[in-house]
């Protein structure tokens, strides 16, 4: 199953902080980690939302 995040990359773009933190700390801090089942979702990140995963978790 291929998951898109552009529902969420929508309104990252906007440049709203309070949005802007608010998908960060609850949801890319929620993906399973590297070791865990559902990590490859990380993958399926949009290109914004992709980099700022890579920032806030740089082990995943």
């Amino acid at each position: 199953m291929i998951v898109r995040s552009s529902f969420l990359e929508a309104p990252f773009n906007l440049g709203d902080r309070d949005i802007d933190e608010l998908l960060v700390t609850s949801f890319l801090d929620a993906l399973p980690g590297p070791t865990r089942a559902g990590h490859g979702l990380a993958n399926e990140l949009l290109e914004r939302l992709h980099t700022r995963f890579n920032l806030v978790r740089p082990c995943g």
